[in-house]
Order: structure tokens, then sequence, then C-alpha cells
């Protein structure tokens, strides 16, 4: 079981589109299943839109097996 918190900046430079924006998620897994949700808000008003995102995954099968652990 597992939760992670994350946050970042995207930067674009102004000959490469030119695009900014925030970023932050929460991420939890629970035994087999995953649920995920981030959101993004753009730094000037003409660079995007604002976007929240849901992820939802389940893991039918787990072969624990075929993982090399090093």
């Amino acid at each position: 079981n597992w939760l992670a918190i994350r946050a970042g900046y995207f930067y674009e430079h102004p000959t490469k589109g030119n695009q900014r924006y925030w970023t932050t998620g929460v991420g939890v897994n629970i035994k087999d299943f995953n649920a995920n949700v981030s959101y993004q808000r753009p730094i000037r008003n003409d660079s995007g839109v604002e976007m929240l995102r849901f992820t939802l995954l389940y893991e039918f099968a787990r072969d624990n097996s075929s993982y090399e652990f090093y």
C-alpha cells in the first residue's frame, strides 16, 4: 500500500509553444487497486485550460515471479 503526493511546474520555451502551468496530484494504492487524481492549471490565461483527471486501475493478475529485484 502506498500514498503519493506530487506537484510540479511545466515550462516550454517560447519558440517551442510557450506553455507554462502548475500541476498537482495524489495517488493511492490499496492491494490491487490504484486511484489517481491530477490537476493542471495554466499560469497565463491564454496558454491553455484547467484540467482535472481521474484514473482508476485494477491489476487482474500479478505474477511476482517474473520480477527481478537487485
